[in-house]
């Protein structure tokens, strides 16, 4: 399974009680949404816009790099959202400029498996939506180690 990064923050913006030091602190209007079916929750984004107005932001989201090319046959690094659309929400809305963000490395699945564990453990899905959900994370977890197997296998 691939690595989930911390770095510190390269600009000395240290605003959260002990954490500047295992995050890195990103623009908010750099991080991209990644298309998705799922709708923000009103109720949710408030609630936690009024918990980080009183304790901070207690978990940093996740986001990840991705390459494109451009028109003209450049390269262009982008950073994308992960897991954390509420909270960045909450954050936009209190007009914080940056947010803690932990950066995931790893291939789609990865990604996928990462954004199913958080969202797995909110209060707020229904049976329903959690066994879908736990269905889809046992098959990309299974395949994944069904990977790792076969290359320890091959390695020995």
């Amino acid at each position: 399974m691939g690595k989930s990064k911390v770095v510190k923050e390269d600009d000395g913006q240290d605003r959260q009680r002990g954490r500047g030091d295992r995050y890195q602190w990103i623009k908010i209007k750099k991080i991209l949404l990644p298309k998705s079916d799922e709708k923000l929750d009103e109720e949710i984004v408030r609630g936690i816009a009024e918990s980080i107005a009183v304790v901070d932001l207690p978990h940093p989201i996740a986001v990840r790099r991705v390459t494109e090319k451009t028109k003209d046959g450049k390269t262009k690094e982008r950073i994308v959202l992960v897991a954390g659309a509420h909270r960045l929400a909450a954050m936009k809305r209190l007009d914080q400029e940056k947010i803690p963000c932990i950066f995931v490395d790893g291939d789609e699945a990865e990604v996928q498996l990462v954004r199913l564990a958080e969202d797995l453990w909110r209060r707020t899905l229904t049976v329903l939506r959690r066994s879908e959900m736990l269905v889809e994370y046992v098959k990309l977890a299974s395949a994944k180690m069904k990977v790792l197997v076969n290359l320890a296998r091959k390695a020995s």
